[in-house]
């Protein structure tokens, strides 16, 4: 019989991904088959287990890329390291979700994939979507270039008490990686069906502008 755990707390910094992520690895160390959903908007969870971007939009709710998007808006430059990631739409997330209950082997792991993207390419239709393509350059940098502004950003959130999911140092580092998967290795196991990824992004981006 399946149990839900939820955990909900409105206020930041006080370990709900930590003990999201923790908890369900745990559990699935015991043999237990865990799905893990990540309902909040920051999306540090998702982050945290490494899961692809995911793209698409939900009646009345603003996409959680907007944070991305304001951080762009405005700026001449908005550099971007050199790797990238997988990526997905919200309805091949559900399709997984339903896939791996139907048909996941016990204590099997299902790298979900429908696209990879440099980081490059995502920051650069963030731009267009803010009609910035004459006014921003998005170049790419190493990460050492970018190193202490990840640390300061830490240190900001340490000496505020807060507490996230993965620290920036850690999450930039992740992104001088390919993280790319091949579609092949889930899609059919799993019965993903094809989507128009880049429309899905697009389609994000224009509720985030």
């Amino acid at each position: 019989m399946s149990k839900v755990i939820a955990i909900c707390n409105q206020k930041g910094g006080v370990g709900k991904t930590t003990t999201a992520a923790n908890l369900g690895v745990a559990l699935a160390m015991e043999g237990r088959r865990v799905l893990i959903l990540d309902l909040d908007p920051q999306s540090d969870l998702s982050a945290s287990l490494r899961l692809p971007y995911i793209f698409g939009t939900m009646p009345g709710r603003l996409p959680l890329w907007k944070m991305f998007v304001d951080q762009v808006r405005g700026k001449e430059v908005f550099p971007a390291l050199k790797g990238g990631t997988a990526v997905v739409t919200v309805e091949q997330v559900a399709e997984a979700a339903v896939g791996a209950m139907e048909n996941g082997v016990h204590r099997g792991t299902y790298a979900i994939c429908s696209y990879n993207m440099k980081f490059k390419d995502f920051y650069q239709m963030m731009v267009d979507a803010l009609g910035q393509t004459e006014t921003t350059q998005v170049p790419v940098v190493e990460y050492e270039q970018m190193l202490p502004t990840y640390q300061a950003i830490d240190a900001h959130a340490k000496a505020e008490g807060k507490e996230h999911g993965m620290h920036m140092v850690v999450s930039a580092k992740l992104q001088t990686e390919d993280l790319f998967l091949d579609p092949k290795d889930t899609m059919p196991v799993l019965g993903i069906k094809e989507y128009d990824v880049e429309a899905s992004i697009k389609e994000s981006l224009k509720l985030c502008v």
